[in-house]
């Protein structure tokens, strides 16, 4: 009697593990925020210097490499070397003067530029958190300095916002080559502009 009850309880054993289901499995959720999250874009001009104009109210940054080769109380130039400092050397330089590029900063009660006389080269952007103009002159050209003539490779991006009564405007001078690491370096610096009062 005993091995006919233990072979029964075998048997229904049996049959009951045979009638269960396979367990499901639950994907595990990840309880921490993914690496793509948390990782923000590295601030590309964290190391540059910062240019502050106390008098007009603005402080701007540019590259740890460049120099600051001319500043007054209305205006401040920053270029990659000392050859990019005036319009005439660019002209000597030619094809030179790739790798120049020079940014020039001023401030006043000067006149607004009508640069959406061209609507294919000007854009609206921000500046310092409000909406000013900017437009790409990118034509090299010949000039004449001492009646010699001058193949001039530089080109140029502008632009312009009217704050407080005053005109500020930017001015970036680049080889006409150079057209989209100029268009990228140009909007690096305007992004870094801001009103301080």
């Amino acid at each position: 009697m005993k091995k006919i009850l233990l072979a029964s309880i075998t048997i229904l054993l049996l049959a009951a593990g045979c009638n269960k289901q396979p367990a499901k499995v639950q994907p595990v959720q990840n309880q921490q925020p993914s690496q793509q999250q948390e990782t923000k874009p590295a601030d590309e001009t964290a190391n540059w210097k910062i240019y502050t104009n106390d008098k007009n109210g603005f402080e701007m940054k540019y590259p740890q490499e460049w120099k600051l080769i001319g500043f007054t109380d209305n205006a401040f130039t920053v270029a990659t070397s000392d050859q990019c400092k005036d319009d005439n050397s660019i002209e000597k330089l030619a094809e030179q003067y790739k790798g120049c590029q020079r940014l020039s900063v001023w401030v006043g009660d000067i006149s607004k530029a009508n640069y959406s006389d061209n609507p294919d080269n000007y854009f609206r952007i921000n500046i310092g958190g409000e909406t000013g103009e900017k437009y790409i002159v990118n034509q090299p050209y010949q000039s004449k300095i001492d009646g010699k003539e001058y193949y001039n490779p530089r080109a140029e991006i502008s632009a312009q916002i009217f704050h407080k009564g005053q005109w500020y405007k930017f001015s970036l001078n680049f080889h006409h080559q150079q057209i989209n690491y100029a268009l990228n370096l140009f909007d690096k610096f305007i992004k870094t502009f801001k009103f301080t009062k």
